[in-house]
């Protein structure tokens, strides 16, 4: 479980059914956050570079952490944005798309819910 903070509230965020500590008090629905991401010429020169050596393609992981920032930022917004608080089941999907293939899609979706202290 990790916390996004949004103006001033922290946003719960859990890949579990239930936050310990916290009873569900209302289901608000399902809330995702999506962003696409496309690499440009320096990132697949540097990225191919390293490919040819094996190993981590550290211009690729760098780029995956940040898009996966952005899809729980946007998901942790639209919680906010319905009066929840907390988003429970959370989990990360994605998928390729673009002619060549070249874009990726990060989704972070869950079910937004109001929780409150047992």
């Amino acid at each position: 479980m990790s916390g996004q903070k949004m103006r001033e509230e922290v946003i719960m965020v859990s890949t579990t059914d239930e936050i310990p500590g916290y009873e569900i008090v209302e289901y608000l629905g399902i809330v995702f956050g999506i962003t696409v991401r496309s690499r440009g010429v320096g990132g697949r020169c540097i990225g191919g570079c390293e490919a040819c050596f094996g190993g981590e393609i550290t211009a690729y992981t760098q780029s995956a952490i940040e898009a996966r920032n952005d899809a729980i930022n946007r998901l942790c917004y639209q919680v906010q944005q319905i009066g929840g608080n907390a988003v429970l089941g959370v989990k990360f999907d994605s998928s390729r798309s673009g002619q060549d293939s070249s874009m990726t899609d990060i989704v972070a979706y869950g079910t937004a819910v109001r929780v409150r202290s047992k």
